[in-house]
C-alpha cells in the first residue's frame, strides 16, 4: 500500500527550512511522523540541496518548493513548521494562517514585539488555527511538572531565579549565515540576534514561563535592567548581563556570553519560600527541589524529548489539544530582548587588552574575554551583573 493512501488521515506537515535547525525537524518527521500519525507532506527551502538531508527527502518523495506562495498554490498543510532565518517569522507565519495552517515557529517567536503582536493578531483572525513557538524546554514533562508545583504553590512564593549559560562560539558560528550577530539583515529587517535572543534564548524563556499565572503564560515584566559586551568583531553583542523583575517582584538573573573559552551551563537556581529549584546541565541534567523539611523531588530532564514540541503540535492540529507555549507565552522574552537592545547605555566594546584568542580549525577563531567565567561565577554567586562587581576592567565606569 502506498505511504500516501496509509496515511490518508494523517496529520499533514509543511516544514520551511530544511536546513540548519530545519534538518532536526526533518530528520524526526523523515523518522517518526508516521508513528504519531502525520506525514511530511511537502518541504519549502530557496536552496534546499545545502540541506545534508536534501537527497533523503527527494528518495522519499517529497515535494520540495521554492517559496512559501509556491507551496500553497498546490497544497495547505495543516501544519506548517517555521524553522527559518528570524526575519522571516513573522511575514511567514502570517501567511501560513491567512492560508489556513496551524503554526509551529521556532524560536524566538520574531524579532520585535511588534512582530510578534501581528503574529498575534493574525492568530485570532484565523479562525481556530494556533501559533505555537519551539521553546522545547516549554513542551517538556519536567518543565511542566515543575510549573504545575509552582502554580499549586507546592513550593511557596517564587524569591527570585538565576541561570548562567557560558557557551563558546567562533567565527565559523557568526558566517554561518547573512544574519548571525545583526542587528539587522542586509535587506534593512530587524533580526536583533544575539544568545539572548537565539541560542541561549531558551533559559532566560524558561524562567519566565515557569513564573507565569497558568500553563500557558510567562510572567508580566515590570523592568529590564542590562549590561551588553561585544569581543567579537560583529554588530550586535555576544555577553550580556540582565536583571528581570517580574509585576509581583520576583527577580530574574540571567548571564549569557558566547565570548568564553569553554562550555559551561546552563546552572539555575530557583528560590521560593519552602523549597530551592537547582538545574545544572553540566551534572544531572534534571531539575531537583530541596524543601526547608527535607525532601527531595526529582522533576526530570527536559532535554530528554527535544521533539515533543513537534508532536504536540501534531497532536493539536488533530484533536485541539493545548499548546504550553504559544505565542502569548512567547512575547515577555521579546519584551526583554527589546529592552536590552533599547538601553540606552547600548553595546561596550571590549578593550582589545582584554581579549584573548585561539584557532579551532575548521571552526575558525574562538575570541572570549579574559577572566569572563570568574566574572561570571562571581555574578552568579551574589545576583549582579558585572559593571556592579566594581573591580571588572572591561565593564561600565
Amino acid at each position: 500500500m502506498n505511504t500516501h493512501d496509509a496515511c490518508e488521515r494523517c496529520v499533514t506537515i509543511g516544514l520551511a527550512g530544511i536546513g540548519g535547525y530545519g534538518e532536526f525537524y526533518a530528520r524526526e518527521l523523515l523518522e517518526g511522523a508516521s508513528r504519531h500519525r502525520a506525514r511530511l507532506a511537502a518541504a519549502v527551502d530557496p536552496a534546499p540541496e545545502r540541506s545534508s538531508l536534501y537527497g533523503a527527502l527527494v528518495a522519499a518523495g517529497i515535494p520540495i518548493y521554492s517559496s512559501l506562495d509556491e507551496l500553497y498554490a498546490r497544497q495547505t498543510p495543516d501544519l506548517l513548521v517555521l524553522a527559518t532565518p528570524i526575519p522571516l517569522h513573522a511575514p511567514q507565519a502570517c501567511l501560513a494562517l491567512a492560508r489556513g495552517s496551524n503554526v509551529l515557529c521556532e524560536k524566538p517567536a520574531a524579532a520585535t514585539v511588534q512582530e510578534a503582536l501581528a503574529m498575534r493578531e493574525a492568530e485570532q483572525r484565523s479562525g481556530g488555527r494556533f501559533l505555537a513557538v519551539g521553546f522545547q524546554w516549554s513542551f517538556s514533562e519536567a518543565v511542566q511538572a515543575l510549573k504545575a508545583d509552582i502554580l499549586t504553590g507546592a513550593l511557596g512564593r517564587p524569591l527570585r531565579l538565576k541561570t548562567m549559560v557560558q557557551w563558546p562560539r567562533t567565527s565559523a558560528y557568526y558566517a554561518r549565515n547573512r544574519w548571525a550577530g545583526r542587528i539587522r539583515d542586509d535587506s534593512g529587517a530587524w533580526v536583533y540576534d544575539s544568545p539572548v535572543s537565539n541560542a541561549t534564548a531558551h533559559y532566560l524563556h524558561n524562567m519566565l514561563y515557569l513564573l507565569g499565572g497558568d500553563t500557558h503564560q510567562s510572567a508580566t515584566i515590570r523592568s529590564v535592567e542590562s549590561e551588553c559586551y561585544r569581543a567579537n568583531p560583529i554588530e550586535n553583542f555576544d555577553t550580556a548581563g540582565v536583571r528581570i523583575i517580574t509585576a509581583t517582584g520576583v527577580e530574574i538573573l540571567f548571564l549569557t556570553t558566547h565570548a568564553c573559552p569553554d562550555g559551561i551551563g546552563p546552572v539555575s537556581v530557583f528560590e521560593f519560600e519552602n523549597a530551592e529549584v537547582t538545574y545544572s546541565q553540566n551534572g544531572g541534567e534534571t531539575f531537583e527541589a530541596r524543601f526547608g523539611d527535607g525532601r527531595i523531588r526529582n522533576y526530570g530532564n527536559p532535554n530528554a524529548q527535544p521533539d515533543r514540541k513537534l508532536w504536540r503540535c501534531v497532536d493539536a492540529a488533530r484533536d485541539g489539544t493545548p499548546i504550553p507555549c504559544g505565542i502569548d507565552a512567547a512575547l515577555p522574552h521579546l519584551l526583554c530582548v527589546q529592552a536590552v537592545q533599547e538601553a540606552a547605555d547600548g553595546i561596550r566594546d571590549v578593550p582589545a587588552s582584554a581579549i584573548r584568542q585561539r584557532d579551532e580549525g575548521d571552526a575558525g577563531t574562538l575570541r572570549w574575554i579574559d577572566g569572563i567565567g570568574e566574572v561570571f561565577a562571581r555574578c552568579y554567586e551574589c545576583h549582579a551583573l558585572p559593571g556592579e562587581l566594581g573591580d571588572v576592567l572591561w565593564g561600565p565606569r
